[in-house]
């Protein structure tokens, strides 16, 4: 009966150090120009709005990590110095907008199409 306890103890040990719930956005960018610049994550509908996070872009790669309340949408993109969109005929250049969730996320940065995958909520989307 006591070896029962302690294993019971144990898992519930385990459990409480497992891994927390958040959010994982591993990204990539097509432009080896864009190495060494930052990008940026900004609650979407909000002019002006400060970012809320950045990530370097490393080797073509960047990653956002933290945890979300509940759903949100947002958006990733460059300082508009880095990539001058107002010259650009397509609005999608390297943004993306998305669902924040919890969850392993995937994003494509890409002059045309960019787009966020990973949860149901991005995939429909």
């Amino acid at each position: 009966m006591k070896n029962y306890l302690w294993m019971g103890a144990a898992a519930l040990l385990m459990a409480a150090c497992g891994e927390q719930p958040g959010y994982v956005i591993e990204g990539t960018v097509d432009n080896s120009r864009l190495n060494g610049s930052r990008v940026y994550l900004y609650e979407y509908g909000t002019q002006n709005a400060a970012p809320l996070d950045s990530a370097l872009v490393e080797e073509g790669a960047f990653t956002f990590k933290g945890t979300q309340d509940a759903p949100a949408l947002r958006k990733i993109e460059f300082a508009k110095e880095v990539v001058n969109r107002e010259r650009a005929k397509d609005n999608s250049m390297y943004n993306a907008v998305f669902v924040l969730e919890n969850g392993k996320l995937s994003s494509t940065l890409q002059a045309g199409e960019c787009q966020v995958v990973g949860t149901p909520e991005n995939d429909a989307l």
